[in-house]
């Protein structure tokens, strides 16, 4: 069953690549979960397409999902009442903010397209005073990181905060190695946290493709080398404008990776929402 046809209407940015998996003859649940937590959109959200995801499924296959239902509950829990959570403890909140160099130049290149300038961190007391100050940014060429800090020095969890719909909102989590560690969420923390999840693209090696994040003044366009290795997997990278990804001389240029959900692999942005195919390269 294809779950992404009755699921994901909300889900995917980019309409053709919409197209393409509301087309398809099947989607796993397993996929269906990664299409959720890398989506464009807040944590809210994400939960709440995860509940509905959930209803329609089979029973055998409902484990899975509650259990990344429970574990996103877990991160408000954290995030908003840290309290609850750690009742022993102070904490406080250390926020740090990122702006984007390509929000300010037309001369966007695969070089500076994730070039930042980075602030101090910070320091709020509760994550209303966080939100209140994140509020007052208005333009959409920040990357905020909230990281919730204990008075023991360590780090339980911190999030990122993207523009989306005109204003902040925090969209994904990371855990400290404490959480990773307890048998109640092992699992499901190294299912949320997967780097290395691959979406299938309808894209083809030599194809002109583009993406153009929300920060960026314009596309950055280049050309797509895809290659499967012997176990299957698709690597696909995105090369400079005019390169001849038939020409073996090409590598060792600068690319992004678009294998797998999230552009260049660390960065808080899908490649199923951002990119698409170019009429030029």
């Amino acid at each position: 069953m294809n779950y992404y046809k009755y699921y994901g209407k909300q889900l995917i940015r980019n309409e053709e690549l919409h197209q393409f998996y509301q087309n398809r003859e099947w989607l796993s649940v397993d996929e269906m979960i990664a299409i959720i937590i890398s989506s464009y959109m807040s944590l809210e959200l994400q939960l709440e397409n995860m509940k509905v995801f959930m209803k329609g499924i089979p029973e055998e296959d409902v484990a899975s999902v509650k259990k990344m239902i429970a574990l996103y509950e877990h991160m408000f829990q954290m995030i908003y009442k840290p309290k609850e959570c750690y009742s022993s403890q102070s904490f406080h909140y250390s926020v740090y903010c990122d702006r984007y160099t390509a929000y300010d130049t037309d001369e966007v290149t695969l070089e500076n397209v994730f070039d930042v300038i980075e602030q101090e961190a910070i320091c709020y007391n509760t994550m209303e005073e966080v939100l209140k100050h994140i509020g007052t940014y208005k333009k959409p060429c920040y990357c905020f990181t909230v990281e919730l800090v204990l008075d023991s020095g360590s780090v339980p969890i911190y999030f990122h905060m993207l523009y989306v719909n005109e204003k902040y909102e925090i969209i994904r989590c990371h855990f400290g190695a404490d959480i990773e560690r307890e048998p109640k969420w092992k699992h499901i923390v190294e299912t949320y946290q997967d780097l290395f999840r691959r979406p299938v693209l309808p894209y083809e090696h030599g194809d002109c493709v583009q993406f153009q994040l929300p920060y960026m003044i314009r596309p950055l366009k280049g050309v797509l080398f895809r290659e499967q290795d012997g176990n299957g997997c698709w690597y696909s990278f995105m090369y400079a404008d005019g390169t001849d990804v038939y020409d073996k001389s090409f590598r060792g240029s600068e690319f992004v990776d678009m294998s797998y959900f999230k552009i260049a692999l660390v960065t808080n942005y899908s490649v199923l929402d951002w990119l698409a195919l170019s009429k030029e390269c």
